[in-house]
């Protein structure tokens, strides 16, 4: 917990820098030969392994911080090739390097993959630049489009924006006080934004009450397929869309809707209620 919150008091490199410094913890003075061997077998070879072992559980578990520093890179590894591995801990200073290389060769591959080659310009989030969207709906213009497939991608897309998320980002709502160290967080509140406009605009742009139902109908049915594939965000995102006023108030279309749909449609709504602390969708999640 400590390495998540650490960040409220000090900052990566003077963490790095007291652990380093007390890894070269010095014995008290006036010790003889004999006691001084009894506090380096008993205190100073425990204090180094916990220090080792700080050391590897934040690179295992809270590699973000060493991957946007550079310098803390630097540093950790003139700990372990000068320190570490000069001081007997030959095995602790390989293994430290195997984990910290293993974790830069992953997030370099993850880069590559999601960016889709080395010559693209690097980003960490969401393409979710612009705060009004301007969707393009030219492809559900007719209604012939899987309700699995739109659900599907949609899933994909949301778990791609959850997945850039970092930990210190939720940390004392930094996504309020200051944007550019929660900016994935923002990214993933500007998209659920945008997305019920896009929905909105799915259902508006048809001419007739009965297209319009149809549109309706099918954008229902992308709803509760988010909900079977545990994307409670796309369900909450669509049913934004719905309860916007232009569509809320369309008493014709919503009067074609088959009972079957709109049974959907309030099981999903109940499902999402914030009433009880959003008590049925935090029972759904246990």
């Amino acid at each position: 917990a400590f390495l998540l919150t650490y960040r409220s008091c000090t900052k990566s490199d003077i963490l790095l820098n007291k652990l380093i410094a007390r890894y070269h913890i010095s014995p008290p003075e006036g010790l003889t030969e004999a006691k001084l061997e009894q506090w380096k077998s008993k205190k100073e070879i425990y204090v180094k392994l916990r220090v080792c072992n700080v050391l590897k559980i934040w690179l295992e578990r809270h590699f973000d911080d060493f991957l946007k520093d550079k310098q803390l890179v630097s540093t950790l590894l003139d700990f372990v090739d000068n320190t570490l591995s000069q001081s007997g801990m030959d095995k602790v200073a390989g293994h430290l390097k195997t984990v910290l290389n293993k974790k830069l060769s992953i997030a370099e591959n993850t880069l590559e993959n999601v960016e889709g080659g080395a010559d693209k310009p690097k980003t960490d989030t969401v393409n979710t630049t612009t705060d009004k969207p301007s969707p393009d709906i030219s492809y559900f213009q007719g209604l012939d489009f899987d309700e699995v497939e739109f659900a599907r991608q949609l899933t994909l897309i949301e778990h791609e924006a959850f997945r850039l998320i970092l930990p210190q980002e939720c940390f004392n709502q930094a996504w309020l006080k200051n944007k550019a160290n929660a900016k994935n967080i923002c990214a993933m509140i500007r998209r659920s934004n945008q997305v019920p406009f896009f929905i909105a605009s799915l259902i508006v742009t048809k001419e007739t009450a009965r297209a319009r139902a149809q549109m309706l109908k099918k954008i229902i049915s992308v709803g509760d397929h988010c909900r079977v594939l545990n994307n409670f965000n796309g369900v909450m995102e669509i049913l934004s869309g719905l309860n916007l006023t232009p569509i809320y108030c369309l008493r014709k279309t919503w009067a074609l809707l088959p009972r079957k749909s709109m049974a959907t449609y309030q099981s999903l709504s109940n499902l999402m209620a914030p009433g009880g602390n959003f008590k049925n969708y935090r029972e759904v999640l246990r």
